[in-house]
């Protein structure tokens, strides 16, 4: 591809921000987003759990280098010539010769209300409005009895669901306020294990949960919520079929269910990441094929799709198995465990403070004394 070409990068997320660093300074580059930032999904559990507000940097920082259109994408098709047509919010049409999709996931809209539910005793961290909500709710939510739940298997990050069951049955930490335990926690997660890549460890967690007083229910998916009565419809997945169950809360937390923005409207071919007729596609659109995303794979797929488009590789993409784990979040945790079946934990990269403080958290379940130090890894 010569530096004159143009490309059109939908989407401001990870996989967005991760191409627009490889491309803005040999291409003619635009990034079509509907937001100038980009809150990482740890970060809002972060902020949820009482800790300090951050934002990411502002698409704007290097502007100066690539066209920024703060609009919506709401249409993509192929022109006669072979370029891409993208029509904006705004009535906008602009053609460009490479397009790349990376605009993500929108909430299932059966949970779509939850992006603005401000009254009930419903909860989310799909944005940074309902982590804060969440935040200013614990003393709360403590005082009754717990459901936290992913709402199918294409929720935003199931290991936030586990990890929320434990801070609320973790006695010791500081920021929650009280000291109270809540009456009781139900997990219920839509997938048969709660680590799906790692059967035994999954098992053991389960386990270690439960004994904690976590009741784990494992293939049930919340289907529908009624806020009135305090009732919450799960959806169980069993050798007979789906059964429905109603289950009543005090505090509901939900992981809501995603699916792939709209504008991918054909199949990507995994080893190439992209369609038919020349899109290519990165980030949580390509979750159907990679169900289990890092930001390192993002990473990769952003470095497969530049070589491409700027003609330094026609490799196919490979994503590493190093990082095939079992977290959709921003960062590839590993739960391990000793030969006396000793909970161990760290996570490739502890850029968060959640993560110190989920490794306490896992710690005292097998009573580890923990230190900075032991997460330095």
């Amino acid at each position: 591809m010569s530096a004159v070409s143009s490309v059109c990068v939908v989407g401001g997320g990870f996989a967005g921000r991760a191409l627009i660093k490889r491309l803005m300074h040999d291409s003619s580059l635009t990034v079509v987003s509907r937001g100038l930032y980009h809150l990482s999904n740890q970060r809002l559990v972060d902020n949820a759990l009482g800790y300090e507000l951050t934002e990411e940097i502002s698409l704007r920082r290097h502007s100066d280098i690539y066209e920024l259109v703060e609009q919506s994408a709401v249409q993509l098709s192929k022109n006669s010539d072979g370029r891409f047509d993208v029509r904006t919010a705004d009535g906008q049409l602009r053609s460009f010769d490479h397009l790349v999709l990376a605009s993500g996931y929108r909430l299932d809209p059966r949970f779509a209300s939850l992006a603005q539910e401000v009254k009930s005793d419903v909860y989310s961290t799909f944005n940074q409005l309902q982590a804060l909500r969440l935040r200013a709710s614990w003393d709360k939510i403590r005082q009754g009895k717990v459901v936290i739940a992913t709402a199918g298997s294409s929720s935003k990050c199931v290991f936030n669901a586990v990890s929320l069951a434990l801070f609320l049955t973790e006695p010791n930490f500081f920021y929650f306020g009280s000291q109270q335990k809540p009456k009781s926690v139900d997990l219920h997660i839509s997938d048969n294990l709660l680590l799906p890549s790692e059967p035994l460890e999954s098992l053991k967690l389960t386990n270690l949960l439960r004994e904690r007083g976590i009741k784990v229910h494992l293939s049930e998916s919340l289907h529908s919520i009624d806020r009135e009565n305090h009732t919450a419809v799960f959806v169980a997945q069993q050798a007979t079929g789906p059964k429905e169950e109603t289950v009543s809360f005090d505090s509901l937390i939900v992981d809501p269910k995603i699916e792939a923005d709209a504008l991918l409207q054909e199949p990507v071919d995994p080893a190439t990441l992209m369609t038919k007729t020349g899109v290519f596609v990165a980030g949580h659109l390509l979750r159907d094929h990679f169900k289990l995303m890092s930001e390192e794979s993002i990473e990769a797929q952003a470095d497969h799709i530049a070589n491409r488009l700027l003609g330094r590789s026609q490799s196919s993409y490979e994503h590493t198995s190093r990082f095939r784990l079992y977290n959709s979040c921003t960062r590839s945790h590993i739960l391990k465990f000793d030969a006396q079946d000793k909970l161990l934990y760290h996570s490739l990269e502890l850029h968060h403070s959640l993560h110190h403080k989920l490794q306490h958290s896992l710690d005292s379940l097998v009573g580890y004394v923990w230190s900075p130090s032991r997460s330095q890894l």
